[in-house]
């Protein structure tokens, strides 16, 4: 019997092995028991046969995975062949549909019984929609700075794709966005969306503060920076750029102006800051000097005024004075240095003027002339000091100059614009008639007009014309003949002085001859004489024969010329003739 049972229980599980195998029917063995057990409890067994199961219910499907992954809207659609229909469903869902909707992706078993009884068994696997999948990097971005990148990868899923990120963006990849959070809902073609987030993280931003020391005096650069930096992540390298072109930290040595630097950290962050470096105000200075109203007096004052630098000032003259202003100075050249408190100084020169010249007068008088009236002048010339001039006489005339004066003393005080004063005097005297004198030439030939007369002054003021009685206006007449001339000099006070003088000349200068004829014809015993009177003598004489006495003798008969000259070489020619006798015959 337990043989027997054996054998059947093979026959029924190669058939029911073969069933699975050509119906891809997969029992599971608490099924494959139950079946067993039914077929065995039907059947009295009499001896070992073969069961019989009829044509196999063959069971085949499609799956139709979701849409979107993890969606459930899958379905399964099978197809049953063999068996005797009508068939019976159950799936392992419990649905008793032949095809079943709705599903998530999964195992399905579908047990499939005809009218018979005939089963038929098969699984099916929906899968799932393939996922959308993939990652987001970004990148970290400095303080402040909106320079963030998100980039997103896909891996899988169903493209196209669309994108809808949290800042309104519809591009796959962020650009030049600021710290914060980034969802982006990325959709495939089949409208199913997955989000992705990430997150743009910015680093420790850094803070700049800066120390500045200003310039202590304007146009010296002695300024100075000193640069904090504070914030930014480790490692703490920095590196500096500043707008002077300088690259260390702190700047020193600086003149007045805006410094900027901009300072990058190690990860090539970077933050700018702006310092005004200022210097104080230039001082300012002038100087106010007076004039002197009067020249020689020191009552010259300096009045300094400043402004700019930082004070309180002192100050230092040249005179050694150290108040701002100066006063009781006299002419000439100051000089102040106005140092700060900060020891910056400024220097300025000024001059303290005066009148060029100190006021003085000057008096010309002309005395009175030489017939005692009142015509004596007075002409005041004033210089110096500062014009214009008022004058005061003591005869109490307040004209500068003066005129119709008698002889006497006048003085006058002159002041000039500035009250200074002077007082000059002049006396009018009376002048001295003229003396002169005439000194003559007198003629040294008769007739010959070869006479001068010259004047001279004896006494009293200079002349200034003359009149002669021959109507000349020279002081000295020349070529003058004999006769008597009268002269008339006028000083230059009008007062006139008078003389005459003679010009004289010699009498006349003749000669007489005398002879004696020769004595025979063709003898040379003949003489001549001549006589000279009048001229100057002594006398002189020249014979045409070359003689030089008074009388010639041993002449010859012939015409005989002598000129007679006087001690003034005044000259007369005379002739005479020797004779002789006729030849005899």
């Amino acid at each position: 019997m337990k043989n027997y049972f054996t054998r059947i229980v093979l026959t029924i599980i190669v058939c029911c092995c073969c069933l699975t195998a050509t119906n891809t029917f997969a029992f599971s063995k608490e099924e494959f028991n139950r079946k067993l057990s039914s077929a065995v409890s039907s059947r009295t067994i009499s001896k070992p046969e073969f069961l019989s199961f009829g044509s196999p219910v063959s069971i085949t499907g499609v799956a139709t995975p979701p849409t979107c992954w993890n969606g459930s809207n899958a379905s399964l659609n099978i197809t049953v062949t063999g068996g005797t229909a009508p068939y019976s469903y159950l799936w392992s869902t419990g649905q008793t549909t032949v095809d079943i909707s709705g599903l998530v992706a999964g195992n399905y078993t579908v047990t499939v019984t005809d009218v018979s009884g005939l089963i038929g068994v098969n699984s099916f696997n929906v899968p799932n929609a393939v996922q959308i999948t993939g990652y987001v990097n970004c990148n970290q971005i400095c303080f402040g700075q909106c320079t963030g990148i998100v980039d997103l990868t896909l891996i899988t899923g169903s493209g196209p794709f669309s994108y809808h990120w949290n800042n309104g963006a519809s591009t796959e990849d962020l650009s030049g966005v600021c710290a914060g959070i980034y969802v982006v809902t990325v959709t495939d073609v089949n409208g199913c969306t997955k989000l992705f987030a990430s997150q743009v993280t910015s680093l420790p931003g850094m803070t700049l503060t800066t120390t500045v020391t200003n310039l202590t005096c304007n146009g010296i650069c002695n300024g100075a920076i000193d640069l904090s930096v504070s914030g930014s992540s480790t490692p703490f390298i920095f590196t500096y750029a500043w707008n002077n072109g300088a690259t260390t930290q702190d700047l020193t040595g600086l003149c007045a102006g805006t410094y900027s630097v901009t300072v990058t950290d190690f990860y090539g962050c970077s933050a700018t800051i702006s310092t005004l470096v200022i210097q104080p105000s230039l001082i300012n200075l002038s100087l106010t000097p007076n004039t002197i109203p009067c020249f020689g007096s020191c009552t010259g004052t300096v009045d300094a005024t400043i402004s700019g630098g930082t004070p309180p000032y002192t100050f230092t003259w040249s005179n050694a004075a150290t108040t701002e202003d100066i006063s009781g100075v006299c002419a000439g050249s100051y000089s102040l240095t106005v140092t700060d408190a900060n020891s910056c100084t400024a220097s300025l020169a000024t001059s303290v003027t005066q009148p060029t010249a100190a006021l003085s007068a000057t008096i010309a008088v002309t005395v009175v002339t030489c017939d005692s009236i009142c015509n004596g002048t007075i002409d005041l010339t004033a210089i110096g000091g500062t014009a214009p001039y008022t004058f005061l006489w003591n005869n109490g005339s307040g004209s500068e100059d003066l005129s119709e004066l008698c002889v006497g003393t006048y003085c006058v005080t002159v002041t000039d614009a500035n009250g200074c004063t002077t007082t000059s005097c002049g006396t009018i005297t009376q002048t001295v008639p003229p003396v002169i004198s005439l000194t003559n030439v007198n003629l040294i030939c008769f007739g010959i007009c070869s006479g001068s007369i010259s004047v001279n002054l004896v006494s009293g003021a200079a002349i200034a014309s003359y009149i002669w009685s021959n109507g000349e206006t020279t002081e000295v007449l020349n070529n003058l003949c004999s006769g008597t001339y009268c002269v008339t000099a006028t000083d230059i006070n009008g007062c006139t002085a008078s003389a005459c003088i003679e010009i004289t000349q010699p009498t006349l200068l003749s000669a007489t001859t005398t002879y004696t004829d020769a004595t025979c014809n063709g003898t040379c015993d003949g003489t001549i004489g001549v006589t000279a009177t009048g001229g100057t003598p002594p006398y002189s004489y020249s014979w045409d024969n070359g003689g030089t006495d008074a009388a010639l003798t041993g002449l010859c008969a012939g015409i005989y010329t002598v000129t007679v000259y006087d001690a003034n070489q005044c000259s007369v020619i005379a002739t005479d003739t020797v004779d002789q006798p006729t030849v005899l015959s």
